[in-house]
């Protein structure tokens, strides 16, 4: 699958892809996500066929179901033995996030220095929100808009990995949203707190986000 190319009902979107790779130089990269077990991986072997980029856990609703209806809690897996694999032990968390195996190594919590983005502001719910960066859905709208063939004239059309762009404007747009991303993600990087959820919290205001 590439750039543009469906995979079941998924579209890559332009830039996504380099700026996973940024962001895994700047700390580990995780999965989590609300989809079934069998697509998240279908997705992870078109994106990240070597795992070079995702190297934390991975974590989806097959693992761990209660991420739909609560959200997306950090401190479930930062606290877990979840390193190149799925998160182990998920029927234990079901009944208490707190207890695990005593001889699982467990990662020192730190939700100072992570940012969850997440195209559902309701996931940041469990950490108040003071983790969470939204990000514009990449929908199938914008996707026509992307490929459509009115351009209103200015500039050609070319090929983009089996796909068409006519609309260059959509197609900066999506580039925009993912490098907005890679900035958030250097500047809590380097912020001198080192809490990046000062970071966040700066963010959060000028979107003019509420915490609801």
């Amino acid at each position: 699958t590439q750039t543009l190319t469906p995979n079941t009902r998924t579209y890559f979107r332009p830039g996504a892809k380099l700026a996973l790779w940024v962001c895994s130089k700047l700390g580990i990269c995780h999965v989590y996500t609300a989809a079934q077990e069998s697509y998240t991986y279908n997705i992870l072997t078109e994106l990240d066929p070597k795992r070079e980029v995702f190297k934390g856990f991975v974590l989806h609703r097959t693992e761990y179901p209660r991420i739909v209806r609560e959200g997306k809690d950090l401190t479930v897996v930062m606290g877990s033995n979840c390193r190149n694999t799925v998160c182990a032990s998920s029927e234990k968390r079901h009944d208490d996030e707190t207890t695990y195996d005593e001889n699982e190594t467990t990662n020192e919590i730190r939700l100072e220095r992570a940012i969850l983005f997440d195209d559902k502001v309701s996931n940041f719910k469990p950490q108040r929100y003071q983790n969470g960066v939204g990000v514009i859905p990449f929908t199938e709208q914008r996707l026509n808009k992307l490929i459509s063939s009115n351009n209103n004239g200015s500039g050609s059309s070319v090929n983009y990995n089996d796909s068409v762009v006519n609309n260059w404007a959509a197609y900066l747009d999506e580039v925009k949203e993912m490098a907005r991303l890679v900035g958030i993600s250097v500047w809590g990087t380097v912020h001198l707190s080192g809490d990046v959820r000062k970071v966040v919290g700066w963010v959060r205001k000028m979107n003019g986000s509420g915490d609801a």
